[in-house]
């Protein structure tokens, strides 16, 4: 046992090195992917990034799963009640979940593993979300072959241990890079999706959008996929009298760029399941991010959004029922986390959503150290 856990210990160590690497993400997976498995054993895994706002998953890569898999986890994350769900797991004080613990060794209670897993020989998972700085940056799902062992306490242990690894590589390289802004030339694209998500139409400017995310031959990408499944949670919400607003999330581009895919589907148009809108993200939602990045507090947050709006220290303090001296240290921490040195460095660094230059500067290591957080 001794021996089993030093060895657990050198691959936490390993993975930790490599996320400070500054490597792409899907890089930085399938670099780590090997060492994971030699601390916990697996089959076939799946680990996809997600825009921290909505929690939709953005672009993943998979590991001995078929094409079918994410079409089918998709629609149970985001249509199902069930266990071990990655918004409950993102939110949750313990940030991973063992299916068959969780089900109290009845994995069959679970839709997910009715539906999605035991039609594919797979009888065991271990997810954990990759939370870092209060959001959300991705998932991690394990798999083992139905019959096998189950994921025992220490494997989910250190799961989480490298999922939050994992979460600061992913939040330290937004922190690193910043996000583009739109150029005037970038026009927005419309694509629709048949029934089969297969593609109908596209304009150029969504070819092109589509390119950037990904697009593999006839499969739509995956945020394509989360997005129709979201669209229609939204009309089964609205069904029921439930408030639902239309699916909008943000996904990296392969050149790094940031865009937004709003999905809806058109009434009364046979053949197409999806209208998806695609642009790159507006200022605003790029700032959003980086605010997310930054690991602000939720009071920090609060003290942030007051700033912006002009209002003076002792104005916050009265705004949010605290004192001037607290109103303060919260603004300090902020302009620590940003590396902003005045308010008005702090309005220009939001609106253009470029990183602190000490961040560029530290690189990924300092940052995950916590080197880019040292002046106030």
């Amino acid at each position: 046992m001794p021996d089993r856990r030093a060895g657990t210990e050198r691959v936490e160590r390993d993975v930790a090195a490599l996320c400070r690497r500054g490597l792409p993400w899907t890089t930085l997976w399938e670099a780590a992917r090997g060492r994971v498995a030699d601390a916990i054993p697996f089959e076939a895994a799946a680990f996809a990034a997600t825009d921290p706002a909505t929690l939709l998953p953005t672009t993943g890569v998979l590991h001995e799963l078929p094409d079918r898999y994410c079409a089918a986890i998709l629609d149970n994350e985001i249509r199902e009640d069930d266990y071990d769900k990655l918004s409950a797991l993102a939110r949750g004080r313990r940030h991973v979940g063992v299916l068959g613990v969780s089900t109290a060794g009845r994995p069959e209670r679970s839709a997910r593993f009715r539906e999605v897993l035991a039609p594919i020989g797979l009888g065991r998972q271990a997810r954990s979300a990759c939370v870092a700085g209060g959001g959300c940056w991705a998932w991690l799902d394990l798999y083992r072959e139905r019959g096998r062992p189950e994921f025992t306490g220490p494997e989910a242990e250190a799961l989480g241990r490298i999922a939050r690894s994992l979460a600061e590589a992913l939040r330290a390289s937004l922190l690193l890079e910043g996000a583009s802004a739109r150029a005037p030339e970038d026009a927005p694209g419309l694509v629709l999706l048949g029934p089969g998500l297969e593609r109908v139409a596209a304009d150029a400017a969504a070819e092109r959008w589509l390119e950037e995310l990904g697009a593999d031959g006839a499969a739509p990408p995956l945020v394509l996929q989360a997005v129709a499944a979201a669209a229609r949670r939204r009309d089964e919400a609205g069904e029921a009298g439930e408030a639902a607003g239309p699916p909008r999330v943000r996904a990296r581009a392969r050149s790094g760029r940031w865009l937004t895919v709003h999905g809806f589907r058109p009434a009364g148009r046979a053949g197409v399941e999806l209208a998806a809108l695609i642009e790159p993200a507006a200022p605003v939602e790029l700032a959003e991010l980086q605010v997310c990045a930054f690991g602000l507090t939720p009071a920090e947050r609060r003290v942030l959004q007051l700033t912006l709006q002009g209002l003076c220290t002792k104005e916050i303090a009265a705004a949010l029922g605290i004192s001037p001296y607290t109103a303060r240290d919260h603004l300090t921490h902020v302009f620590d986390k940003t590396g902003a040195r005045s308010r008005a460095q702090l309005f220009a660094r939001l609106a253009a959503a470029r990183p602190p230059e000490r961040a560029r500067a530290a690189g990924p290591g300092a940052i995950l150290a916590g080197g880019a957080r040292e002046e106030a």
